[in-house]
C-alpha cells in the first residue's frame, strides 16, 4: 500500500470505501424455507416412527436418583409429536407478528446509497442440499434404530418455531416494492418491529483501475477526515 505523498500508478494497491454488500430478501428467505420445511418434516417423521428413545428410570433405594437408559418409544410418539405441534402454534402466533410488523415498516424503509444486493451464490446454495442431505440422512438413523430419538426433535422445533415467519415473509416482501430490501433488514424488522439502519461503506484495499492521471498522489488524512485514496 503506498505511503502518502507516494505517486499513484495503475494497479497500485490503495484504501477506499465500496457499498456494503447484501443478500436479497426473496434469495435469502427462499432457501430458508426450503431448509427450515425439511428439517420440520423430517421431525415429524422421526417422532412418528423411530423406534427408540432415552428414558429416565428412577432406581431404587434411599437416596433418589435416575438412570438414563434407551428404551422403545411406545406410546410416547404422541408427546414427541404433541412438542412440534406446539412448537408450530407457537410459530404462527409469532408469524401472525411479523407480518403486522413488516406491513407497518416496509413503507418505511430509509434508502441505501451506500448498499449493493446480490443474491445469494453458487457455494452458498451447495450448502443447502449438503445440510438437507445430513438432516435426510438423520432422519433416515433415527427411524432405522441405529439413533436414538433426540437431536431431530430439536432440530425440528427450531425448524417450526421459524417456518411459519418464513413463509409471512416471504409472501409479504414479494408484493413490497422495496429494491433495495435485503435478508438482514426483514429479519431485524419482523424480530424486533425495527426499522433497518442505513449501512454505511466498507474500507477496503483495492487497485487502482484505468490510466492514472501523471502528478495524482496519496493525500494523508487526519483522524477525522474520511477517506480519500487520492489526489492530484
Amino acid at each position: 500500500m503506498p505511503r502518502p505523498g507516494e505517486r499513484l500508478d495503475e494497479g497500485t494497491i490503495v484504501e477506499c470505501d465500496v457499498p456494503r454488500e447484501r443478500l436479497t430478501a426473496r434469495s435469502t428467505l427462499t432457501w430458508a424455507v426450503l431448509l427450515l420445511g425439511i428439517t420440520g418434516a423430517g421431525s415429524v417423521v422421526c417422532a412418528m416412527f423411530a423406534p427408540k428413545v432415552i428414558l429416565l428410570i428412577p432406581t431404587r433405594g434411599a437416596d433418589a436418583s435416575w438412570d438414563i437408559v434407551v428404551g422403545p418409544v411406545g406410546g410416547r410418539w404422541v408427546v414427541a409429536v404433541a412438542i412440534l405441534m406446539v412448537a408450530l402454534g407457537a410459530g404462527v402466533r409469532g408469524a401472525a407478528v411479523a407480518r403486522r410488523r413488516l406491513d407497518r415498516l416496509l413503507g418505511e424503509l430509509p434508502d441505501q446509497p451506500d448498499r449493493v444486493l446480490r443474491a445469494t451464490c453458487a457455494p452458498a446454495k451447495a450448502k443447502v442440499p449438503f445440510l438437507a442431505t445430513i438432516i435426510v440422512a438423520l432422519t433416515w438413523l433415527e427411524v432405522s434404530g441405529i439413533l436414538v430419538l433426540g437431536l431431530s426433535q430439536v432440530l425440528g422445533t427450531v425448524a417450526l418455531l421459524l417456518l411459519p415467519g418464513a413463509l409471512v415473509a416471504i409472501e409479504v416482501t414479494r408484493r413490497a416494492d422495496a429494491p433495495d430490501l435485503a435478508g438482514s433488514d426483514v429479519w431485524r424488522m419482523a424480530t424486533r418491529g425495527r426499522l433497518p439502519s442505513v449501512d454505511q461503506p466498507v474500507r477496503t484495499l483495492r487497485p487502482t483501475s484505468g490510466p492514472v492521471p501523471d502528478g495524482v498522489a496519496v493525500q494523508p488524512r487526519g483522524p477525522a477526515d474520511p477517506p480519500h485514496p487520492a489526489t492530484p
